[in-house]
């Protein structure tokens, strides 16, 4: 098997010199040994399974690239960035780390600007990351903004109306199963402060317009991978390219034996895109009961009430509410409990 690896030299600060390699996952055994060695220093795991990554598992739909930074021949930091395999159109860094003794010097700086810049030399329009430190951070001085919450975001040179164009209305829409490939484009709708309170009410996926926006790269692992997990269905609405996500379905199977014919739909779509809901909602289903899954139970935020409108198109019936379930700005929401019966 051969392996993708490109180097680069930048010089630090402090003048130090720093060697970074990129690696296209799958990883060789060299490689995958150090970049598991820096990562395991801060983490014990990551947004995704780095070993699974590493080995090439997702590498059919799903683009990975590590870098790995060196001084003087030790390994000083490391970092990723993800996108499609094809189409690429929006990218996500992830677990930018520098070791402790060399933080300071930009090294993390350099790591993320030289992914940044393979991420728009492949396509993409959009980089997006997930970052915790405010006010004059290392990634607002590389060209990154406050995008929503704890998510910042830097559009390519030519990508000004990267929004408009992306969830553009007339475009031609379809709808398949999810697959990893689909990890920046879910990424880059649920990041956004959509109208709905809830994207995925029962894994506490909310909208930035009510939640402070804290995951950016976890969003589709955290939720597909637990689809998986419990053998439901994922389903995605694209664009007019194959990993532009403009909404999203999923159907999450009970944890038990007993439980394995029950589900909890949960859904979310662009604003744009609210009439296509219905047939996103219905093949999500129409799969789930190929799958084995007879009744499907919805949990709807009173201030969703669009959503709660479609449901009721598609056959759900409200069976219970549970007050005061969500506070928002002091104010208590209750939740509905709709239900259907498939076949």
């Amino acid at each position: 098997m051969g392996y993708e690896a490109q180097h680069f030299t930048t010089i630090l600060d402090n003048s130090d010199r720093l060697d970074i390699t990129v690696w296209t996952c799958p990883l060789d055994p060299p490689a995958k040994v150090r970049a598991l060695a820096l990562l395991h220093t801060e983490w014990k795991a990551g947004d995704y399974d780095w070993h699974a990554a590493m080995s090439g598992q997702y590498a059919a739909t799903l683009k990975i690239r590590i870098a790995v930074a060196e001084v003087a021949g030790c390994d000083v930091g490391t970092a990723s960035v993800v996108q499609a395999a094809h189409e690429s159109e929006v990218a996500v860094i992830s677990s930018v780390l520098t070791s402790q003794q060399f933080r300071g010097r930009g090294i993390a700086a350099a790591l993320t600007e030289q992914l940044t810049s393979l991420a728009f030399q492949s396509g993409c329009q959009a980089v997006y990351l997930g970052s915790t430190a405010r006010g004059g951070n290392v990634y607002e001085r590389m060209g990154y903004v406050w995008y929503n919450g704890g998510v910042m975001r830097r559009l390519a040179e030519d990508a000004e109306n990267f929004d408009c164009d992306y969830f553009d209305p007339v475009q031609k829409t379809r709808i398949r199963e999810a697959q990893w490939g689909d990890m920046a484009g879910v990424s880059c709708l649920l990041v956004r402060p959509y109208e709905w309170f809830a994207a995925d009410y029962q894994r506490s996926v909310f909208s930035g317009r009510f939640v402070h926006q804290k995951r950016c790269v976890s969003n589709f692992p955290y939720i597909y991978e637990d689809v998986v997990r419990r053998q439901g269905m994922c389903c995605v609405l694209t664009g007019c390219s194959e990993h532009r996500i403009l909404g999203l379905a999923s159907v999450t199977p009970g944890a038990t034996d007993v439980q394995q014919h029950t589900g909890v739909l949960d859904f979310v779509t662009h604003e744009a895109f609210y009439a296509q809901a219905p047939s996103l909602v219905s093949e999500t289903l129409r799969r789930a009961q190929q799958a084995g899954i007879r009744h499907v139970i919805a949990y709807v935020v009173d201030l969703d009430q669009s959503k709660a409108d479609i449901l009721d198109q598609l056959g759900f019936n409200q069976i219970g509410v549970l007050p005061g379930q969500v506070i928002i700005a002091k104010a208590h929401h209750g939740v509905h409990l709709l239900h259907r019966q498939l076949g």
